[in-house]
């Protein structure tokens, strides 16, 4: 009888601890949202480079339909299932973007997103490098409007000279996975306008946890399902972004809690590096810093110890071979200095 009158105490007690945690949460999340899962309609790539062909694009086709699927945050629609009611080419680099609304409406898709491989082969820095090029966009077929732009790239340094011969298949996977996490971004992120600022400036919530805006990024702001309005990111701290509201939006119908979503969310690149590289190679940096440092700090109580124990030793030594001891030096007698610090 005892551990049924304790139960219902300790399970009150545990609901009146989660009540101020689950306000926060709520407080949280009136800032920071995550929007629904998109139903995507998958055109297939057209390359617009000089190498490879229509060969390169079915490769990239097949390796962003398959990263694209892999993605819990997406619904996707394969090229092959949407050729079946196109009713027309869609490899056709002509191909309006209102026809490819039309197409995706008769899917009954939130987005149509189609990719252009625009650039591939070997260029020189300061040795030669290869890189390929994946520009994405996407269009709703709700307004017809752009909702998501993407810029990706594969890249890696050649061995050999400018010259030689470049395998964009090896560049293709790097881009194709870089493209599908900027796509997983765009539709991930939805935050507020949290304050109006002089100038055609606003202020927003960041982001999430793992997505956030970034500097040098495109927005729109959304008043119901109607974009009334794009913007830049021109700064970034640790819980907020700053937009530039381009014109001609419309500012009268953007004010606090407008929602806003990213357009484009730039990569940060550098030559011959992707993303992924360039992380690598700053934790490899940090770890090289916090070795020398380590090494530093060891070298510099060892020099300690050693010069203490020659100054608690009688006087005018030097922890140093081959270095005289200073000419006129007062005697320390011994157990006049604390205890050396341990190694």
């Amino acid at each position: 009888m005892q551990t049924n009158r304790t139960l219902p105490l300790v399970l009150a007690a545990v609901a009146a601890l989660s009540l101020p945690v689950l306000g926060q949460g709520q407080a949280k999340r009136r800032f920071v949202t995550t929007r629904k899962t998109p139903k995507i309609a998958l055109l297939p790539v057209i390359n617009q480079s000089k190498i490879g062909g229509d060969a390169v694009a079915d490769t990239a086709t097949e390796a962003l339909t398959r990263l694209l699927q892999d993605r819990a945050e997406l619904l996707v629609i394969p090229p092959a299932d949407v050729q079946k009611v196109a009713g027309q080419d869609l490899r056709d680099p002509q191909l309006k973007p209102e026809e490819q609304v039309a197409i995706g409406r008769l899917l009954n898709v939130d987005w149509v997103l189609r990719f252009v491989i625009t650039q591939a082969g070997i260029y020189q820095a300061k040795r030669p490098y290869g890189a390929l090029e994946l520009n994405g966009y996407a269009l709703s077929t709700d307004h017809g409007k752009l909702v998501g732009r993407v810029y990706a790239r594969g890249a890696r340094w050649e061995n050999g000279q400018a010259n030689a011969k470049f395998n964009p298949n090896l560049l293709l996977e790097q881009a194709a996975a870089d493209a599908v996490d900027q796509i997983v971004e765009l539709t991930s992120i939805e935050s507020v306008v949290t304050n109006r600022v002089d100038g055609g400036l606003l202020r927003v919530a960041l982001g999430t946890q793992n997505y956030y805006f970034r500097m040098n990024g495109e927005v729109a702001f959304v008043d119901g399902d109607e974009i009334v309005g794009y913007g830049d990111t021109v700064e970034v701290d640790d819980t907020q972004a700053l937009i530039r509201l381009r014109t001609p939006s419309s500012y009268q119908r953007i004010g606090i809690n407008t929602r806003v979503r990213p357009v484009y969310n730039p990569p940060l690149y550098a030559k011959g590096r992707t993303v992924r590289q360039i992380e690598a190679r700053i934790e490899k940096k940090e770890d090289i810093i916090f070795a020398v440092a380590t090494a530093a700090t060891l070298v510099t109580g060892y020099l300690q110890s050693r010069l203490h124990s020659s100054l608690a030793g009688g006087g005018t030594g030097t922890p140093f071979p081959g270095v005289p001891p200073i000419p006129g030096a007062p005697a320390i007698p011994p157990g006049a200095l604390p205890p050396p610090p341990p190694p």
